[in-house]
C-alpha cells in the first residue's frame, strides 16, 4: 500500500516537493493544504483539499498519512508554527532525496527535509522540521 502524503503550500517549494515525491512509487501526493488557494482546484497536477486549519480532521478521516512542509525560507515563523502546532497530532514526513550522501551516524530529525546534493557528514544532526536546499 502506498503512504499517502499531504504537502503544505502550493507554491515552488511545495510543486517541488510534489515532482519529487510523485516518483516515488510507493508514495502518493493526495494534495496540498493552502490558505491561499481555491479548494478543489488543481494545481501542478494534484488538489487543493482545504486550508491548513483543515488539516487535523482530514487526518482524523483517514485521508491521508502524513504531511510534509512545502512552505520555504520566506516564511520561516509560519513554518514553525504550522509545524509546531500540526506535529502534535499528525507525523510530518522527512524528505531525503535520493541523490544525497548521508553518513549512517547523522541523525534525520522528523519532518526534516533534504534536497538534491545534500551531504550530510558523521554524527551530523539535521533538526526537525528543517530544509536543506540544492547541495
Amino acid at each position: 500500500m502506498k503512504k499517502r502524503i499531504a504537502i503544505i503550500g502550493s507554491g515552488d517549494l511545495g510543486r517541488q516537493l510534489g515532482h519529487f515525491l510523485s516518483e516515488r512509487d510507493q508514495v502518493e501526493v493526495v494534495g496540498y493544504f493552502d490558505d491561499y488557494a481555491t479548494r478543489g482546484s488543481v494545481k501542478h497536477n494534484h488538489v487543493i483539499i482545504g486550508g491548513i486549519n483543515e488539516a487535523r480532521d482530514l487526518y482524523a478521516k483517514d485521508q491521508f498519512d502524513s504531511l510534509i512542509m512545502g512552505i520555504g525560507y520566506k516564511h520561516l515563523k509560519v513554518r514553525d508554527q504550522i509545524f509546531n502546532d500540526l506535529s502534535q497530532d499528525i507525523p510530518f514526513e522527512t524528505y531525503i532525496h535520493k541523490s544525497c550522501i548521508v553518513d549512517e551516524t547523522a541523525v534525520i530529525e522528523n519532518g526534516a527535509i533534504l534536497y538534491p546534493g545534500c551531504i550530510i557528514d558523521q554524527r551530523v544532526r539535521v533538526g526537525a522540521n528543517t530544509l536543506l536546499n540544492l547541495g
